[in-house]
């Protein structure tokens, strides 16, 4: 595996960490009974729940899984940002598990890691470093640790390209010839796919690949950037493979054997298992670094499939920081490997088993991504948003209307919403 800790994050860790203590609420220092109130995304951590009890008996654990609520409740989609208010408020949470409050309220109420790892002189291994160091927000706060993690990467079908004697393209890929390449297999073959990407809805796939391949911000400064020539550049590519039947967006499905006809995709690194289940071996597939365009050379970002946080107004901050710490622990890594417990990949490699896949392309860390903004569309902001992008570029992808039609409307949903401070969220760590 290849070094992932280089010295401008670990400065960049060391100054962070040397900010000192925040006027945080401190916990029970006893070993009474105490129940952790937990807000989930999922009910994913009830799973963690048996073994945690073990590790910690005189606590026990109340989940609350926030969106299934809202499903069993039936509310409305225009609603559930209040609704989610609501539930976070009644509840009174000390940690939060893949859910984060701040994307429904605008002050913060997160506690700030960092004065807790120095406070307790924790040791993060290295790839949590490097994870620390690129979770960090703008504002230079560090709300969310994760005992795992998972990036994207482009998955390479090797044995259909040299089926068709053309080049593998191997790291690093430019974008240029990612979809050379792809129209390249195309020409060759008309009942095969260029490439295809995770998502099939087109108000995610332009920034998934503008954000995660060439390091854009689609929020900047509390305004939507996507009336911007780079993004409309990117977008009409994307479109125009499409129409060309290069790329593949005809409904989201990954099972694998559907993908045996495509001659690369873009996925979570996680998917590997998905393959290894069907005997994939990495003679026929390779798993580099995705495609890069506009300059960009930071890596993807690191996904936080297990994201830990605290609430400031916890009367058990200790304790549920003991819990964080224990699973952020090479022993807390063992535990979630063995009960396979993770969505991702944990962050110790030696738990990790993908076969003869390399695990270098999960782990490294070459280049600087920027850091998470804190600035975001608010719900109802962000509905609206979605739905124009789905039906312009989905219109646009079948024929219906021209990309300049498309782009308008887009433009336009864009002029409006940058209009309206209200529709952004910029958080406060204060």
């Amino acid at each position: 595996m290849k070094k992932v800790w280089k010295c401008v994050p670990l400065l960049l860790l060391a100054a962070l960490l040397m900010q000192g203590c925040s006027s945080i609420g401190i916990g029970s220092k006893d070993k009474s009974k105490i129940t952790l109130k937990v807000l989930a995304s999922s009910s994913q951590f009830n799973a963690y729940v048996p073994l945690l009890k073990e590790k910690f008996p005189h606590l026990s654990f109340e989940v609350v899984d926030v969106n299934g609520k809202l499903r069993e409740e039936n509310t409305p989609a225009t609603e559930r940002e209040s609704r989610a208010v609501q539930i976070i408020e009644e509840e009174q949470p000390d940690l939060y598990y893949s859910f984060s409050p701040d994307y429904y309220t605008e002050e913060s109420r997160l506690v700030d890691l960092s004065p807790l790892l120095e406070r307790d002189h924790v040791q993060l291994n290295e790839i949590q470093q490097q994870v620390v160091a690129s979770t960090i927000d703008s504002e230079r706060v560090l709300t969310r640790l994760s005992p795992s993690i998972d990036r994207y990467v482009l998955y390479i079908n090797r044995k259909l390209f040299q089926q068709h004697h053309i080049a593998e393209p191997t790291a690093p890929v430019s974008w240029e010839l990612f979809r050379e390449t792809a129209l390249a297999l195309k020409e060759k073959n008309q009942s095969l796919s260029g490439y295809e990407m995770s998502g099939s809805w087109w108000s995610y796939y332009p920034i998934l690949v503008g954000e995660t391949m060439m390091g854009l911000r689609w929020i900047e400064n509390s305004q939507l950037t996507l009336d911007r020539p780079e993004w409309r550049a990117i977008t009409e590519q994307l479109i125009e493979d499409y129409s060309n039947q290069v790329s593949k967006n005809d409904g989201y499905n990954p099972d694998f054997k559907e993908r045996s006809r495509t001659g690369m995709f873009v996925e979570r690194a996680s998917y590997v298992h998905n393959m290894l289940s069907s005997n994939a071996t990495a003679e026929g597939w390779s798993m580099i670094e995705l495609p890069k365009g506009l300059g960009y050379t930071g890596p993807a970002p690191y996904l936080l499939t297990a994201a830990l946080s605290l609430d400031k107004s916890s009367k058990h901050i200790d304790e549920a920081w003991e819990v964080i710490v224990y699973l952020m622990s090479e022993e807390g890594a063992s535990l979630i490997s063995s009960n396979s417990l993770s969505s991702g990949f944990v962050t110790y490699p030696q738990f990790v088993n993908i076969g003869d896949f390399p695990t270098d392309v999960i782990y490294q860390s070459e280049g600087r991504a920027a850091p998470k903004s804190v600035e975001t569309l608010k719900h109802a902001a962000y509905l609206q948003f979605d739905s124009i992008l789905q039906k312009q570029l989905g219109a646009a992808a079948s024929g219906s209307i021209t990309f300049d039609q498309a782009w308008a409307e887009v433009e336009n949903i864009v002029s409006e919403l940058n209009a309206d401070p209200a529709n952004f969220i910029t958080r406060s760590n204060g």
